[in-house]
């Protein structure tokens, strides 16, 4: 009877049939347990190749109406049968297209940030060893005038080489700085430095000192930027997508 007032009260006795065995030691358990694995969202990497894409197409149709302003121009002088409103009509196109890929350029300078900090922060989880650029970098240097042409790049060719380098059981090995680098990043980037220095052509073009020669020649220097500058997003959206995949949660998981 007294064991049964005990087995009610406390439960079963804890004899040698009925004997729990002792938890583990807590030396027998994997860190990687307690450890979050960092990945990259890969909404966030979607949606930054679309706004990319978004903004080289706009660029190259501003192009393609720079062009068409030009030969308008020229014509209108020098034949009696072309119209003004050709003129006008390609005049709109260019400068409407080039306003929505200045517009788009906001949307996709915040996501380069976001995402080139996101990617830096999802490294750790491969290679938690020494680098040279810190996370800081991935924002500071798109801030730093001049100096943000040449940081920059480099931050994303050091992040894109350990994303790319090979793992072993989850892990990137030292040799990681001696993967060959994704060329895409500087050619992307040195495109996208002229074409901005030659977009700025168009605002000669439209001064009141200009003839219509020093117009059409501007106008074009203008086109060839807007040109190099929607190659140059094409290049980034690429870039963009082998950094995303080499650290989403499938790759890394």
């Amino acid at each position: 009877m007294h064991e049964v007032c005990v087995h009610w009260a406390y439960g079963p006795t804890m004899d040698s049939t009925n004997e729990m065995p002792p938890p583990p030691p807590p030396s027998s358990w994997s860190a990687e347990q307690f450890v979050r694995k960092e990945t990259l969202s890969p909404a966030l990497s979607v949606w930054l190749q679309v706004v990319l894409y978004l903004a080289g197409t706009a660029s190259a149709l501003g192009g393609i109406g720079a062009f068409m302003a030009a030969s308008a121009a020229e014509d209108f002088f020098s034949s009696s049968f072309a119209s003004i409103d050709d003129w006008v009509a390609a005049e709109d196109f260019y400068t409407t297209s080039l306003g929505f890929f200045y517009l788009l350029s906001i949307a996709v300078f915040v996501l380069l940030i976001v995402f080139l900090f996101r990617a830096h922060k999802a490294c750790t989880t491969i290679w938690n060893g020494p680098r040279k650029w810190s996370r800081g970098w991935t924002v500071g240097a798109w801030f730093i005038p001049i100096a943000n042409a040449i940081i920059t790049p480099m931050v994303w060719v050091e992040t894109d080489r350990i994303a790319s380098a090979r793992r072993t059981d989850g892990r990137v090995g030292e040799d990681w700085r001696q993967v060959s680098f994704n060329k895409m990043i500087v050619v992307w980037w040195a495109l996208y430095g002229v074409g901005q220095t030659l977009l700025f052509s168009l605002g000669g073009a439209n001064s009141e000192d200009a003839n219509l020669d020093d117009y059409a020649a501007l106008m074009r220097v203008g086109g060839v930027g807007a040109l190099l500058v929607g190659a140059a997003s094409v290049l980034a959206a690429l870039s963009v997508r082998r950094i995303g995949h080499a650290l989403s949660p499938t790759s890394i998981g």
